[in-house]
């Protein structure tokens, strides 16, 4: 998930280097005449907050809402929490105008009748290639983030507030009790599941989540457990990755999770907020994608296995945040998204040891609109396969193997946080030759995974539910 405006986020939510093929980014500068507090929301806060500045009336506000609050929290930002400060962005007058727009998603009678609308789900889609259903399988969910299947045919669900829960085939749920304590604040929570390849044997399940240190109680990090589900308990648990160093930031925990057909598993794990510090340091785990045995171990065929002073679990780095991850079921090829700032969301091609760039290369300028980098491309950087500007908010990676859906095969999956639709990137070879937008207005689209019947589901909150997307066939 992208960095968030924190004055508005949910309690319980939300290297330089000497190059002759150097080439300087080019962002267009904003214009000195004053805009209007929509245009300043949609080009400032939107990516982050969706496009309706209504969503806001279905958050608590942590540091207060009182005008002066807000106002404060504009121009001063909250860094911890990945709120950029934009005093020196907008005039007075667009500060002044931004304050009332934002506390009027509070106090206006046509917001509250936003927050309190039903969202009835459409059930009936026609797209480009396919006509299908969408099918309600699960509602009422808390920030559903990570889904996986189980051999009895019920679903795990991670909810971001810490929960993991199990739902039956029949619709009946099960809290999963002992799951490990997370802290739910700004993007962290429960996060991704994941089974073993060999589930059916040995019973493993996975859980990434936001961690706290265990000492210094404000800082955080990503970490990875597994355990078995026995008689709706978690138990045999066993931390199997913690990524150093640890933080006080509140968000880009990255974390997501996939075992590939050699049974090693891929974990991502965000820059958490240290963009000119983490991602191109090999002695750090942040902005980098992990690869570990099953029990945690370096795969030892990791590029920097057995070097001093990196870490031995990284395959590649410079790295933002990294919310979707997917494995090509023919080719075995690592595929993977992650989010840019203001414009710059990138899918990438993973291969060993390969610098990805961040921050040195990027297509985006920061939220406030400052550019902390003059360059797309530089000598020794891997460019993105594709990139979005402006930025969707990409999160979840599927790619479609189903029979189920012969006008989609191998396509991209991706879902959009900012603009709450599911994208369909079409792919020619490596390249992504063509875009749809599916389900608009389903939700900010979380994650989307194939199931045991073929059918593709989709987690999305806002609200929080899982459909599965049954095609029409005549």
């Amino acid at each position: 998930m992208r960095t968030l405006l924190f004055f508005l986020l949910a309690v319980a939510a939300i290297v330089a280097c000497d190059s002759p093929r150097d080439t300087a980014a080019s962002v267009p500068e904003r214009a000195d005449k004053e805009h209007s507090a929509e245009a300043n929301y949609t080009e400032y806060c939107a990516s982050c907050h969706g496009q309706q500045c209504a969503d806001f009336v279905q958050r608590e506000w942590i540091y207060g809402n009182s005008w002066m609050e807000v106002w404060n929290s504009i121009i001063v930002g909250y860094p911890q929490d990945g709120m950029a400060a934009f005093g020196e962005t907008f005039t007075t007058g667009e500060l002044t105008d931004l304050t009332h727009y934002v506390m009027n998603a509070q106090e206006d009678v046509a917001f509250e009748a936003y927050k309190n609308r039903p969202r009835e789900l459409q059930t009936a889609w026609k797209t480009e290639a396919l006509e299908f259903e969408a099918e309600l399988v699960a509602d009422d969910l808390e920030v559903p983030w990570g889904m996986a299947f189980l051999p009895d045919g019920s679903m795990l669900v991670t909810e971001r507030v810490g929960r993991l829960t199990q739902i039956s085939p029949e619709g009946q749920r099960t809290e999963i009790i002992g799951v490990p304590q997370v802290v739910s604040r700004g993007q962290g929570g429960m996060l991704d599941v994941e089974l073993h390849p060999d589930y059916a044997r040995n019973g493993w399940v996975y859980l990434s989540y936001s961690k706290a240190h265990p000492t210094q109680f404000r800082m955080s990090t990503t970490a990875v457990e597994r355990g078995r589900i026995v008689d709706g308990q978690w138990v045999d648990a066993m931390e199997i990755f913690e990524a150093y160093p640890y933080d006080i930031n509140f968000h880009h925990y990255g974390s997501r999770l996939k075992f590939d057909q050699e049974g090693s598993l891929w974990i991502t794990v965000g820059e958490r907020g240290k963009r000119d510090v983490n991602p191109q340091d090999l002695s750090r785990d942040c902005g980098k994608l992990h690869r570990v045995l099953a029990d945690g171990r370096p795969h030892p065929g990791n590029p920097y296995f057995g070097e001093q002073d990196k870490r031995e679990t990284i395959y590649s780095y410079g790295h933002r945040n990294p919310q979707g991850l997917s494995i090509h079921p023919e080719t075995g090829q690592v595929w993977e998204h992650e989010h840019g700032p203001r414009g710059g969301d990138e899918i990438n091609k993973i291969q060993p040891g390969v610098n990805y760039g961040w921050p040195v290369i990027s297509f985006g300028v920061e939220y406030n609109g400052n550019h902390f980098t003059r360059y797309t491309e530089r000598a020794g950087m891997e460019q993105p396969v594709h990139y979005w500007v402006p930025s969707i908010g990409p999160c979840g990676l599927e790619i479609v193997r189903s029979d189920r859906y012969p006008e989609w095969q191998g396509n991209f999956l991706v879902g959009s946080l900012s603009f709450e639709y599911l994208e369909r990137c079409v792919m020619e070879g490596e390249q992504v030759v063509h875009r749809e937008r599916l389900l608009p207005g389903v939700g900010r689209v979380r994650e989307i995974e194939t199931g045991p019947d073929g059918f593709l589901y989709v987690a999305a909150e806002g609200p929080g539910r899982v459909i599965r997307l049954v095609p029409k066939r005549k």
